[in-house]
């Protein structure tokens, strides 16, 4: 299989990640890779924001991470078991990113700082880490239960993080998104 480099200007640095057969100027995800947008002062306020507003989040017992008792589900989640959330490289995220569907509601409150994190340090490994966190929330029963786990303070981190990607992805639902956020912090 033919591997192609994708490059990005990000921050004013050029990331080059290597991809299989990947349209040149695009992600996985489809997303134009110079749409970035970032302005690095407002990328790095986010990161503040996520770092402290999650940095008193219970830790999630090993048992309390994964939905069900499916093996599949289990697996996948076994990857976080006994790890706190900042301690993981952004090419482990995306590839356990479908885990953002399995995590009960705690764990994904526990894990979803590491997921923001790693599209803010490196869009194009992250790949389509945003979509799936844009995802979550938006599914309705699902969506709502995983929002009202977070507190206030959370709920503000992550509607930043959610207007930082709209700056980068414009008009895949981002700003909706955290005028959700902002509407239930409100409430």
């Amino acid at each position: 299989m033919e591997k192609r480099g994708r490059q990005l200007k990000l921050q004013g640095v050029e990331h080059t990640s290597a991809q299989s057969a990947i349209p040149p100027g695009s992600t996985d995800s489809g997303r134009p890779a110079d749409q970035t947008g970032l302005d690095p002062a407002a990328a790095m306020d986010t990161r503040e924001r996520i770092r402290a507003a999650f940095a008193g989040t219970p830790k999630v017992s090993a048992g309390g991470i994964a939905t069900s008792g499916d093996p599949e589900s289990e697996d996948l989640c076994s990857y976080f078991t006994g790890k706190s959330w900042d301690e993981h490289p952004v090419g482990l995220l995306r590839q356990h990113a479908s885990a953002l569907s399995f995590f009960t509601p705690e764990g994904f409150r526990y894990f979803l700082p590491a997921f923001m994190l790693a599209e803010l340090d490196d869009p194009l490994t992250a790949d389509i880490i945003a979509d799936s966190i844009l995802y979550q929330l938006y599914q309705r029963e699902r969506g709502a239960v995983l929002i009202q786990h977070l507190a206030p303070h959370e709920r503000e981190a992550v509607a930043c993080f959610l207007e930082e990607c709209e700056k980068r992805y414009p008009g895949k639902g981002f700003a909706e998104g955290a005028s959700l956020l902002r509407a239930v912090v409100a409430e």
